[in-house]
């Protein structure tokens, strides 16, 4: 389980996405949160607890046939997250993917597409796109320029 900061945990309610994750309390027990107040979070971090959220995520990096690279994050088999357009910003995609897996949680991060699962199976299912990376390793071999430029293997 990771630890939410304030803020996160303060983003997530606005966003209406605290449902799944858990009140710490100051004797190691937890509850899950539903439907909890502004007043009860702050509450709860008054009174010496913090919040939790188990993250287990699996994602699968890509690069199409025109140097775009898209990050497709799934939990449980079902695409939740999509996002694209990191070639615009070299390094991106490689600190996304390294944020991910020091447990940052995608619902706080800006830019995610409509419709993931539809954008996923049109990626996964495109004979000129090419997955670059996943949980299980990074794979040069397949990556255009985009790509490498993004993962430090080409400079500008």
């Amino acid at each position: 389980m990771r630890i939410l900061g304030k803020k996160e945990v303060y983003k997530l309610f606005y966003q209406n996405k605290l449902n799944g994750c858990y009140k710490l309390y100051p004797d190691e027990t937890e509850a899950e949160c539903m439907d909890v107040s502004l007043d009860e979070i702050n509450k709860h971090f008054d009174n010496g607890g913090t919040f939790g959220i188990e993250y287990f995520n699996t994602y699968e990096a890509y690069e199409d046939n025109g140097g775009g690279l898209h990050l497709v994050i799934l939990q449980n088999g079902e695409c939740t997250h999509y996002f694209t357009n990191f070639e615009y910003n070299p390094g991106s995609l490689k600190q996304a993917i390294a944020d991910l897996k020091n447990g940052s949680n995608p619902d706080t991060w800006d830019g995610a597409w409509e419709n993931p699962q539809k954008l996923y199976d049109d990626i996964a299912n495109d004979c000129t796109a090419d997955l670059i990376a996943d949980n299980d390793g990074i794979y040069l071999e397949r990556m255009g320029g985009s790509a490498c430029l993004d993962f430090g293997i080409i400079e500008e």
